[in-house]
């Protein structure tokens, strides 16, 4: 049974709802639901955009997508607002149609079932965080299973220099733990496990080694 996480940041404004439905249809291409997913992300970055911290200046959100087997989780992490997100009944209008307030309640009929979590910081130690937030159904990206061919990241030496900005990391409830970083205007990987000293890749610009990233998550590179 194959199973695979990824996840990505993205900036707190509309334009970046279509960027998460594009991430979806981007990595879940032949899915069967691939539509419902779309709409379950759509729907929960648009509540986290216009009802969150998110949507205000240098906010941010996050999507997560987990699959395993047949099975598809989603998740959307805001920055919190002045309570926990709910879904209200069903509101229509005269014509029947879903009216204001609606969206988390499509997100209830259309999925299985979701989850609504406070959480006090998402991050890792010395990274930036989203600070006070919400997440919405799960959360918690963990590298896929290697292709048998795959990259091998050419690890080195950690570098002890500037201010270090954490800017992705994979679950640490498995090690290794891998995390995107930044510093000095560069972007590198980081690959820390438990007993060993920590191994970074190339520094790079963030094109490529976003792309590295992406390679990591799906498991075609390690």
């Amino acid at each position: 049974m194959s199973s695979w996480r990824v996840t990505r940041v993205f900036l707190g404004s509309a334009i970046s709802v279509l960027e998460a439905r594009r991430f979806v249809t981007a990595f879940l291409p032949t899915w069967p639901d691939l539509d419902d997913a779309v709409l379950i992300v759509s729907e929960l970055a648009t509540n986290a955009v216009r009802h969150t911290n998110s949507g205000r200046p240098g906010g941010r959100f996050i999507v997560s997508l987990e699959v395993i087997g047949s099975t598809l989780g989603l998740a959307v992490q805001d920055e919190g607002g002045p309570a926990l997100p709910s879904a209200p009944p069903p509101v229509s209008d005269r014509d029947g149609r879903a009216g204001p307030g609606a969206g988390l309640g499509t997100v209830r009929e259309v999925g299985r079932g979701w989850r609504r979590e406070r959480t006090n910081r998402v991050g890792r130690p010395g990274s930036d965080t989203l600070g006070h937030g919400a997440v919405l159904m799960c959360f918690s990206p963990h590298p896929a299973p290697l292709w048998p061919q795959y990259q091998e990241i050419d690890w080195q030496p950690p570098r002890r220099d500037g201010r270090v900005r954490v800017v992705e990391w994979t679950c640490d409830c498995r090690r290794p733990v891998y995390e995107l970083c930044g510093s000095g205007g560069l972007y590198y990987l980081r690959r820390t496990a438990q007993g060993e000293r920590a191994a970074e890749s190339v520094r790079a610009v963030w094109a490529e080694t976003h792309r590295l990233w992406i390679a990591l998550l799906t498991g075609r590179a390690r």
